[in-house]
């Protein structure tokens, strides 16, 4: 069953990892990337280069932001965050910055020379989890019924019966 992740539990995914999704708007057309971050006291800290990334944040600074996580084999969190880029100018809001990644990336003060640090100021989150064997569990014996469709074949291949229905 997809259930709604609690407001810790959101705390905890963005906390634990250190790669997500960063969405933003690049001439108007959706623009995602992968993104190393570090996760402190509510913000999301980042680095980067000047490139497409920096330039369609700067002009659009409502951005997206997506981590998830998967274990066992049928179970998975992600959680979304909207909020706003902020570059960070000031060598107070820099040294923030570097220490936080610091954290997550102890040889971060050589490998961040010369670019930009950032953050992202959460405007909103969301977080949802599923544990696959819920959403079949109303099946008898296990049953999943989508399990072996082959999406590309079309339907005379993954129900040649269908018209003896």
């Amino acid at each position: 069953m997809i259930h709604e992740l609690h407001p810790d539990e959101i705390e905890s995914v963005l906390h634990r990892h250190h790669v997500g999704r960063l969405a933003c708007v690049l001439a108007g057309e959706p623009y995602l990337v992968p993104i190393t971050y570090t996760y402190r006291d509510g913000f999301i800290y980042g680095h980067t280069l000047p490139g497409q990334k920096l330039d369609a944040m700067r002009a659009e600074p409502r951005v997206s932001f997506e981590v998830d996580e998967r274990w066992e084999t049928d179970t998975w969190r992600s959680v979304v965050v909207r909020g706003v880029f902020e570059e960070l100018t000031t060598e107070n809001n820099r040294d923030t910055a570097l220490a936080a990644l610091r954290g997550a990336y102890p040889d971060a003060s050589r490998a961040m020379e010369g670019g930009v640090f950032f953050r992202i100021r959460p405007t909103a989150t969301t977080g949802r989890a599923v544990r696959r064997s819920e959403l079949f569990s109303h099946f008898p014996d296990g049953e999943r019924p989508l399990q072996g469709i082959d999406l590309r074949a079309g339907d005379d291949a993954n129900f040649p019966n269908s018209d003896d229905v």
